[in-house]
């Protein structure tokens, strides 16, 4: 009898072994990349260039990155396969990389999944690798032909695709970004002609065709941008203090606009809750010479310099204006 319950015993032990070890082996295989197997090597990004750039904010003029206290986030997809939209590791589909410069150094941050990689993220071995960067970076964004963008301030950029064959991935592999800007810019910097107290509430851009893309989606393939044209784009709840002396600035960066003819382009400032609407100018002097813009184009930026008589209205006394006819590095 009391060999019988120890054989019993046994066995249940054995069968209680066998099942401890399945759910072991099944969590482990949980934790491997859900394509590919194998070695992996480490992966890194290098100092990003901006393509033929305008100067946006003052934060990305220039051909680089300039200095920053905060971080620039840069959304990627690292993928495995030629024109297949799939993650070569689980958490590099829309992963976050941070790049942060302080007195010219660079460095990156990565958040494969959401989280962060204190020692960086590493790709397969030996396997192809299909690298796609947009900035800024989108949360939430789950097609890479279709990133969420909203008009206003934000400076919209895809990076030239970058596709790695095996034979370039046997080792570490850092990858360099070259952005361009795939929206257009329109700036209104504003000047007060006396001192006083002026708050700048909103902005409001609007076009009697309704060509206007206030949101819409955009391809971190090759830059390609889809939207719904309306009447207006706007900047809502700026309070932003004016100062005579100084030049506040606020941007309309938006997809292009083109066919674009006088009378049909208007802006509506509100001043202290005064609201101040007047025609965008189209004719601008370059060079001791008049130009009539026709089109806003992807990739420049127009700028109005408007001077506003704050003693009695909120009406303009002086309107400067410039215009770039090509697009040029701009050094930082």
């Amino acid at each position: 009898m009391m060999s019988f319950v120890r054989d019993i015993f046994k066995r249940c032990m054995l069968a209680l072994f066998f099942l401890m070890l399945l759910c072991f082996t099944s969590c482990e295989s949980s934790k491997l990349p859900p394509v590919g197997e194998g070695e992996t090597v480490p992966f890194a990004l290098s100092n990003p260039a901006i393509g033929p750039s305008l100067q946006v904010k003052g934060a990305l003029s220039g051909s680089q990155f300039p200095n920053s206290q905060s971080a620039y986030p840069v959304g990627l997809w690292l993928m495995r396969d030629g024109s297949a939209v799939t993650p070569q590791i689980q958490g590099f589909a829309n992963m976050k990389a941070e790049l942060r410069i302080a007195d010219g150094l660079y460095s990156w941050a990565y958040y494969p999944g959401g989280s962060a990689a204190p020692n960086g993220v590493h790709i397969l071995k030996a396997k192809p690798l299909n690298v796609r960067a947009y900035y800024p970076w989108k949360d939430g964004a789950s097609d890479l032909t279709k990133i969420p963008f909203t008009s206003g301030e934000d400076d919209w950029m895809v990076a030239t695709p970058v596709n790695l064959s095996e034979a370039e991935t046997t080792g570490a592999v850092v990858v360099p970004l070259a952005f361009s800007h795939i929206m257009t810019c329109i700036e209104v910097s504003i000047n007060l002609r006396y001192e006083g107290n002026v708050t700048l509430n909103s902005v409001v851009l609007s076009d009697s065709q309704a060509r206007l893309v206030a949101s819409g989606t955009f391809n971190a393939n090759n830059g390609d941008i889809s939207g719904t044209p309306g009447a207006s784009v706007s900047l809502p709840d700026l309070r932003r203090s004016l100062r005579s002396g100084y030049w506040t600035s606020v941007y309309f960066i938006m997809p292009e606009i083109t066919g674009v003819a006088a009378g049909q382009l208007n802006i509506q400032f509100t001043f202290n809750n005064v609201p101040v609407e007047f025609t965008l100018p189209l004719d601008m002097k370059v060079g001791g010479q008049t130009q009539t813009i026709d089109a806003f184009k992807k990739g420049y930026k127009y700028t109005y310099r408007l001077t506003l008589d704050n003693t009695i209205d909120f009406v303009p006394v002086g309107f400067e204006e410039a215009w770039k006819t090509k697009e040029v590095l701009l050094p930082i």
